[in-house]
């Protein structure tokens, strides 16, 4: 879940306080090829840079 930006109160919780390493990313991109899973999709790291929604804008943030 490359895109995965925690927000809220997920500082709270370690597990889910921080986004993904670059290493593990490259683990799991891995394991999708060693379990021979070729119909996956693996989203860029860099995802949650240009789709992370602007909860500070005005109205809604997803427009």
């Amino acid at each position: 879940m490359a895109q995965y930006y925690p927000t809220h109160k997920a500082h709270r919780y370690p597990l889910i306080s921080r986004r993904i390493r670059y290493n593990e990313y490259l683990k799991a991109l891995q394991k999708m090829v060693d379990l021979r899973m070729d119909r996956g999709f693996a989203q860029n790291p860099d995802a949650a840079d240009h789709y992370l929604p602007d909860f500070e804008k005005d109205g809604h943030p997803f427009e």
